[in-house]
């Protein structure tokens, strides 16, 4: 399986055509276009291979001399969030979405945590194809901070919230995460609007059924 190389994404299947080398090489070169001293803010999802590929993003930044903000595990929304909130110059979000859990990927984000435009894309593909890393010397190397930004977007969310109206309602709900990040940030976001919430599949990395969507979910309950 080869590596896929669109502007949604750099996917492929763990340890086949998609790797932490890979990944290290991708954040290096998208690093070193945004220039030493910047900032990017990194997140990923709950998936097996998530933290290696974290680690590896990082290392790859921070030998740009790029500056790096570790949110950890938070759906994509929050990252791309993050990357705005925080005026960061660009964000990279670890998460294969709805692929199986074999699959991740590295979905890159300019300012205001929106995705590149497929020209930039196109021109860090042809980095890319060349395969060099570089590193700044050892003095100029890039920091890591890690922040926990769920209560900071819990925050934010809210603000578009009747908070008290949704509480009148008196709401009970079942919740299957199903092992993803929304498992840091929706239970959280009910509790605040009041709503009863059982929440089931919780843990991290545990996916009980396939990742959705898939084709044969899209038609909705019957």
């Amino acid at each position: 399986m080869s590596l896929i190389f669109t502007p949604l994404g750099i996917r492929g299947i763990v340890g086949r055509g998609f790797d932490a080398h890979i990944s290290m090489l991708i954040a290096n070169i998208f690093g070193r276009r945004l220039g030493k001293g910047s900032l990017v803010v990194v997140g990923r999802d709950t998936r097996p291979s998530g933290e290696a590929i974290e680690r590896a993003v990082i290392s790859g930044l921070l030998s740009a001399g790029v500056n790096v903000l570790n949110i950890g595990v938070a759906p994509t929304p929050t990252i791309e969030w993050a990357t705005a909130k925080y005026d960061a110059d660009g964000g990279i979000v670890i998460s294969g979405s709805h692929n199986p859990p074999e699959w991740n990927a590295l979905k890159l984000l300019g300012r205001e945590g929106i995705l590149l435009h497929p020209d930039e894309m196109e021109l860090l593909r042809s980095e890319f194809e060349r395969g060099r890393f570089e590193s700044v010397p050892w003095n100029e190397l890039g920091r890591e901070e890690q922040y926990d930004a769920i209560g900071d977007y819990l925050e934010d969310l809210l603000k578009f919230v009747d908070i008290e109206r949704v509480r009148g309602y008196n709401l009970k709900v079942c919740l299957d995460v199903n092992g993803g990040a929304g498992a840091y940030v929706t239970p959280y976001l009910l509790n605040e609007l009041g709503v009863k919430t059982l929440t089931i599949n919780s843990a991290p990395g545990i996916f009980v059924r396939e990742l959705e969507p898939r084709p044969d979910t899209r038609r909705g309950p019957l």
